[in-house]
């Protein structure tokens, strides 16, 4: 009973997340190490999530870390992978490597070994990253969880969850995209143009071209 009701409310979190997401037509992606997919997991089980769900990433090892993700090696050496930095870079990687606006990773020790006195069992970091005009807001923070193995994953997926929702709920909804007008030959105009990473836009001003103009007036 204990796992149920912990697990109900992953998927309320989730819920309550998928509600700021669509609200300002955000896609989500994920990166998880100890929670090896509950939060993905949690996602994929509410009907329609492929509407504000992108994809997710299970990086447990190092490896996967620097090969999915783009961690420097010397980043996890000089940090460990359960640190502020691991978290934010993770969040970071997936924002950069996917079409999402909004990221979370989670990285941590959920035992019942793999704990020290600086980095005990039951440490989590969670990193969170958005898009906010033509950059970003990345943000991280850490948990020392009580209880097994069980309760710290499903704790960790719950809060990365929470974590992200509170943190973009206050964030300006994307302005609707502007349709171009018909302009003359060399007049002034503004395209939103895509950028490469993510599905953010940006603003570029530049000179209506003829064939455009052309085109504007058989519309």
């Amino acid at each position: 009973m204990a796992f149920e009701s912990d697990w109900r409310s992953v998927v309320e979190a989730a819920l309550a997340l998928r509600t700021a997401l669509m609200r300002r037509g955000w896609m989500l992606g994920c990166a998880e190490s100890c929670t090896g997919g509950l939060v993905a997991a949690a996602v994929t089980s509410i009907a329609g999530s492929s509407d504000w769900f992108e994809r997710g990433l299970v990086t447990y090892s190092n490896r996967a870390k620097i090969e999915l993700l783009g961690l420097p090696q010397a980043l996890l050496d000089t940090h460990g992978a359960v640190s502020r930095e691991v978290a934010t870079a993770m969040a970071r990687g997936v924002l950069a490597r996917a079409p999402v606006q909004a990221a979370l990773a989670i990285t941590g020790i959920a035992g019942p070994g793999g704990g020290t006195a600086d980095k005990p069992v039951g440490l989590v970091w969670f990193g969170w990253a958005w898009r906010d005009g033509e950059g970003h807001v990345a943000e991280a923070e850490s948990v020392v969880w009580p209880g097994d193995r069980q309760d710290i994953r499903l704790a960790s997926a719950r809060h990365a969850l929470q974590g992200l929702h509170g943190r973009i709920a206050t964030t300006p909804r994307d302005p609707p995209a502007e349709k171009p007008n018909a302009a003359a030959p060399g007049r002034s105009c503004r395209t939103r143009l895509p950028q490469a990473a993510g599905g953010a836009v940006s603003w570029k001003d530049g000179r209506c071209s003829s064939l455009w103009y052309s085109l504007a007036r058989l519309g």
